[in-house]
């Protein structure tokens, strides 16, 4: 699944390793292969095989996995509502963050939330 694999420190090619920090301070932006592979600079095929080898999901998916597991964050610390959420993460409507979200994390996310607020459950981690 998407966002089911487990996160890798990056340890690969220089020119991409501050492309994620790039993303992730602008989650709002709507990012394509072409613009992440321009940022490296780097065709679309050459990022999208270092991506599968060093994360082992494609660039894309790493978007959504970063952009999931902000949404996490916020979840856990914020009351704001979803499509608040969902917009500061990228999503331009909550019923398409909370279809990506259960595809990753394996619950809506009003339902994680009100898992994490629980005295003594934590919240489901997201792995292969």
């Amino acid at each position: 699944r998407l966002c089911l694999r487990s996160a890798r420190p990056w340890q690969g090619d220089a020119r991409i390793g501050s492309l994620w920090d790039v993303v992730l301070r602008d989650l709002t932006r709507t990012w394509k292969l072409p613009m992440l592979a321009d940022h490296c600079h780097v065709s679309g095929e050459h990022l999208r095989r270092l991506c599968l080898r060093e994360l082992g999901r494609t660039p894309m998916e790493h978007v959504t996995y970063i952009r999931i597991q902000r949404a996490r964050e916020l979840l856990e610390t914020h009351s704001d509502k979803l499509e608040v959420v969902a917009a500061q993460v990228g999503y331009r409507s909550a019923d398409v963050f909370t279809r990506a979200f259960i595809r990753c994390v394996g619950m809506p996310p009003s339902d994680y939330r009100a898992r994490s607020v629980q005295d003594g459950a934590a919240p489901p981690a997201i792995t292969s």
